[in-house]
C-alpha cells in the first residue's frame, strides 16, 4: 500500500509593500526506487510545490514501513535542496529514523544509502532525482 500526499503550507508572513509581487513557486518532480535487504518496496513520484511538504508512506504488508517527509527548495548555487525525515522499520533495520539533507542538481541521481551490508544482508537504498516540473 502506498501512499502519497502533500501538505500546504500555511503562508507565515505577509507583503507589506504594495509594489511587490508575489513569489512565484516552484514545482518539482521527485522519482524515488526505494528497495531494503534487495527487495523494491516501491517506486513513488511526486509532485512537489517549493518549500512545501510531501509525504510517502509505504506498507508491504509483511511487517515493513516507510514512512518519509521531503522538503524541496532552490539554492543560491542553481542546485536543489532536499531535506527529509525517515522512519522505517525492517527485519534487517530494526526501527530507525535518519534526516538526510541534500543538494543535487536537477537530474541528478542521488543516493541515500541506511544499515549493514553483510552476507544475505543489504541496507535501505533510496536512489531519487529531482527535476523541475512542467
Amino acid at each position: 500500500m502506498i501512499f502519497a500526499k502533500t501538505l500546504a503550507a500555511l503562508p507565515l508572513a505577509l507583503a507589506l509593500a504594495a509594489n511587490t509581487a508575489p513569489a512565484v513557486d516552484q514545482t518539482y518532480e521527485l522519482a524515488m526506487t526505494i528497495t531494503d535487504n534487495g527487495d523494491l518496496i516501491g517506486q513513488p513520484k511526486l509532485i512537489v510545490r517549493e518549500s512545501e511538504t510531501a509525504i510517502i508512506h509505504i506498507e508491504p504488508g509483511d511487517g515493513r514501513k516507510y514512512f518519509a517527509t521531503f522538503v524541496i527548495d532552490a539554492e543560491k548555487d542553481g542546485r536543489i535542496g532536499v531535506k527529509s525525515d525517515w522512519s522505517a522499520t525492517s527485519p534487517t533495520l530494526g526501527t530507525v529514523s535518519f534526516k538526510p539533507d541534500m543538494k543535487v542538481a536537477a537530474g541528478e541521481e542521488a543516493r541515500i544509502v541506511y544499515g549493514y551490508e553483510g552476507p544475505g544482508i543489504s541496507p535501505l537504498d533510496v536512489t531519487y532525482t529531482v527535476r523541475f516540473a512542467d
